[in-house]
């Protein structure tokens, strides 16, 4: 296995002749966001997907709720599908599905991601569930990373 300097992990399986990219984004800072429910990238869970591939997905999220609740969704290139799901057992089908939480405070999401002919970024998009001018803040330490199956 070998890690590159912006955190991409390549783990080669020499017998089977293939190889396994993983990327991974960290934030860096807290992004507060008040008085809106409708979700906007967030400017650190981002990462480049290549067109006609398949990625694993996993995002561990952690935010302080100040009385908005969490709403999740993703930004994907055009043509791209993904299911999804968080540790609460909500299927979702597609990028742009939708994923809200009231009252918790944090969650892992997982799923596959299949792109289509276009390359582009997937994006962690998110904004409070009800509007509040109270803060929710996605915290620093949060991750997206993404696996090349195929």
């Amino acid at each position: 296995m070998e890690i590159d300097g912006a955190g991409t992990v390549f783990t080669h399986n020499l017998g089977a002749g293939t190889a396994t990219i993983a990327t991974k984004a960290i934030k860096d800072a807290d992004t507060p966001r008040a008085s809106t429910i409708t979700p906007a990238a967030d400017p650190d869970l981002t990462l480049e997907v290549e067109a006609n591939s398949t990625y694993d997905v996993e995002c561990v999220a952690v935010w302080t709720n100040g009385g908005g609740g969490m709403r999740m969704t993703w930004i994907a290139p055009a043509g791209a599908t993904m299911t999804w799901t968080d540790n609460d057992g909500v299927g979702v089908v597609g990028p742009t599905g939708v994923v809200t939480f009231a009252s918790a405070t944090g969650t892992t999401l997982k799923g596959t991601l299949v792109t289509g002919a276009t390359a582009g970024n997937l994006t962690l998009s998110w904004a409070q569930n009800t509007s509040n001018t109270a803060d929710t803040v996605l915290r620093a330490g949060c991750a997206l990373k993404l696996t090349r199956i195929t």
